[in-house]
């Protein structure tokens, strides 16, 4: 692939990351400013839930376990051999960017930033 072809797709992965986060967004924490919101609860209930023997869960944890998630989805349908359509690609590739971002908001909230 070549230069120009490549930093196409890549503004065109991050406009479409940026769109998923806003609508998402709203679906996951309302009108709330807080982005991070899900992600705290999500961490209060495995808190109360004691997962795993797990200590405290945060926020960034949960979007850690969310970019395993993803990455086992990948795998498990390439070890298996089942069909992933382009769609479900692009999809995991998305989520996947955006947990990451997300992992780091999470931690940068966590410090008090």
């Amino acid at each position: 692939m070549l230069g120009d072809s490549f930093y196409d797709m890549v503004n065109m992965g991050n406009s479409r990351r940026v769109e998923i986060l806003q609508e998402r967004g709203v679906v996951y924490d309302g009108d709330d400013k807080d982005m991070l919101k899900s992600f705290k609860k999500v961490a209060a209930v495995a808190n109360v839930l004691e997962v795993a023997g797990c200590m405290n869960f945060k926020g960034s944890d949960i979007a850690e376990l969310l970019i395993i998630l993803k990455q086992v989805r990948g795998a498990h349908a390439k070890t298996h051999g089942i069909g992933v359509s382009d769609v479900d690609r692009i999809d995991i590739h998305d989520d996947l960017h955006n947990y990451t971002d997300l992992k780091r908001a999470n931690e940068i909230d966590e410090q008090g930033g």
